[in-house]
């Protein structure tokens, strides 16, 4: 596949508008959610995605490679093979399973730099209270 074709989709969340960048390419698929907030314009959409495509996070480009599933004529099969695949893979569509995914990632980036300050905040906490008592210590 060469080149890269893109789908954005707009749909009302309650209370919000998202819209949802879909990006397959070479190295993969990946998706992007943006909020608008109350009901976007065509031409406030359009700015969006030519002045603000930059500065989209994309998700982690994902190689998926199955080929799509052959329907069958039977709606019970249909309704049973549906049944399976969900769970298997779990409800929602290919994006909301990427966007749930990159938010499990910026969750955890996130717990890490909080660790980090706090333990930082700490230390230096320590190393006033050590100070202070040798200050202490020595008569001033």
């Amino acid at each position: 596949m060469s080149g890269t074709q893109s789908v954005l989709t707009v749909c009302f969340a309650d209370p919000f508008w998202i819209g949802i960048y879909e990006r397959t390419d070479d190295s993969g698929y990946s998706v992007c959610k943006v909020i608008f907030g109350s009901e976007p314009q065509d031409t406030e959409v359009y700015i969006r995605l030519i002045d603000g495509f930059n500065q989209l996070r994309f998700s982690q480009p994902t190689t998926d490679n199955t080929p799509p599933p052959k329907l069958s004529d039977n709606p019970k099969r249909r309704q049973r093979e549906a049944h399976q695949q969900t769970i298997h893979q779990g409800i929602g569509t290919k994006a909301q399973q990427e966007l749930k995914a990159q938010y499990e990632e910026r969750k955890c980036a996130a717990e890490v730099l909080h660790r980090e300050t706090k333990d930082a905040q700490l230390q230096r906490q320590y190393e006033l209270k050590k100070e202070k008592r040798k200050a202490k210590h020595r008569g001033h």
